[in-house]
Order: C-alpha cells, then structure tokens, then sequence
C-alpha cells in the first residue's frame, strides 16, 4: 500500500536528526514523500494542462487563418470580376473559372507546405522523442491537414 510505505518513510526520516550533517544548525527538513502513481500522474496533469492551452490557441489560430481566407477569397473576387467577365465573353466555361480560382489559392498553400512541413516534421518528431510514452511522428498526418487546408481553400 502506498499510504503505509510513505508512512513509514516519514516516520524514518522524523528519527533521523539533520543537525548532526549541518555541524548542529538548526535545519528545517520535510521531504514532501510521493508514491510513483502520484508523481505519474501529476506529470500526465500538466501534460494534460498544456494540451488544453495547445488546443485553444490551435483553434484561435484556425479561426484567423478561416477569416483570413475568407477575406482574400472575397478580395480576389473582387480584383479579377473584370477578368474573369472578359473571359466569360470569350466563352470561358464556369467550371474553369473555377478552378482557375482555386488553384489561385492552391498553389501558395502548396508552395507554403512544400516549405514549412520539413522543418516542423523534424521538429515535433524531436519534441515527441522527450516523452516516455512514444507516438510516431506519420506523415500521413501532415498529408491529411495539408488536405483539410485544401479543402477549406478550394
């Protein structure tokens, strides 16, 4: 039993006397004694803590990103509306203004991944290491945002 082993141990310790390793200095000594379950799991709260902020600012920073696109989307309509009606004159079809739109927007999202996963798969693939418990750090899971951001884009 956990109880009854840190029991046990303050007990010892409170017949030790400190003062004879401090040349009779009174020395104030009280350990705080923790069982491993316990250090565990106050280590795992913190975690636990830090995953709740990580996840309000991951959100918070995709409200922005969503507002942003929504603003340049709308902004870009707003710049290539003469463009885009001269090709309509021209007989251009809807479906290839449209993707004529969306890889207007694709592409720097691309290009923007081509630059920033490398560095941030090496990144939290060290970050991940540091802990006991170990995940791993799959492509696929950079793949998959990178479609969901696409997604969003398109």
């Amino acid at each position: 039993d956990g109880e009854e082993a840190k029991r046990m141990i303050k007990e010892h310790l409170d017949n030790i006397d400190v003062r004879e390793y401090f040349d009779g200095y009174d020395v104030y000594f009280n350990p705080e004694i923790k069982t491993m379950n316990e250090l565990v799991e106050e280590s795992y709260h913190k975690e636990k803590n830090s995953m709740t902020l990580i996840g309000i600012f991951a959100l918070l920073c995709m409200l922005m990103t969503a507002m942003a696109i929504i603003a340049l989307s709308s902004h870009y309509a707003q710049l290539n509306r003469h463009a885009t009606a001269v090709r309509k004159v021209f007989g251009i079809s809807r479906n290839a203004v449209f993707w004529n739109t969306v890889w207007g927007f694709a592409l720097p999202v691309l290009a923007g991944a081509a630059v920033a996963v490398p560095p941030a798969f090496i990144y939290i693939g060290r970050w991940l290491e540091a802990y006991p418990v170990r995940i791993a750090n799959s492509p696929l899971i950079y793949l998959c945002i990178l479609l969901v951001i696409l997604l969003v884009v398109g």
